[in-house]
């Protein structure tokens, strides 16, 4: 029977994705277009990492509001939506130019 691995934790999850893990990632000198979906990303893992720790906050009596956590898990929620839709039309538009003929 396989181990079961625990589930990464926030900080570790946000660390590889920075590139401050072990894991980095690659990025583009000097790309305007990397720069700026860089940036974009890393607002979609920030806005993430704050739904992340609301919860927890709540449960531990560190937060009282309620509706402010639900605000800031649909707003990650709705965030990650758009990342993922963008990604996709990036696909699509991909695909498309490596369909062209020359």
């Amino acid at each position: 029977m396989d181990a079961i691995l625990p589930f990464p934790s926030v900080e570790q999850v946000h660390s590889r994705l920075t590139g401050e893990g072990p894991a980095p990632l690659s990025r583009a000198a000097g790309s305007p277009f990397a720069d700026a979906l860089s940036d974009a990303l890393g607002s979609v893992v920030g806005q993430w990492l704050r739904a992340a720790r609301a919860p927890l906050a709540l449960a531990a009596g560190r937060n009282d509001d309620l509706v402010g956590t639900m605000l800031e898990v649909q707003r990650a929620s709705l965030s990650v939506s758009f990342a993922l839709e963008v990604r996709n039309r990036l696909m699509d538009a991909y695909h498309d130019v490596m369909r062209m003929t020359i």
